[in-house]
């Protein structure tokens, strides 16, 4: 694999361990965790839209 995607592989799944940046600033890997948390965000906010639409997966959604 190439450098470049090795970084954008590690930093994405540093972005879904935590939310602090373990990797040198300035680095490649640093920037490459700060565009892979806000897509995080982004997915848990989606989520939570969802989830408060359907409800939790796995209970059934109460009729009104």
């Amino acid at each position: 694999m190439s450098a470049k995607r090795d970084d954008r592989i590690a930093a994405r799944e540093a972005a879904y361990r935590g939310p602090t940046n373990p990797f040198d600033p300035g680095s490649r890997r640093h920037r490459l965790f700060a565009k892979a948390r806000q897509h995080v965000e982004n997915m848990d906010a989606a989520f939570r839209d969802l989830e408060a639409v359907y409800g939790t997966i796995g209970q059934r959604k109460e009729s009104v």
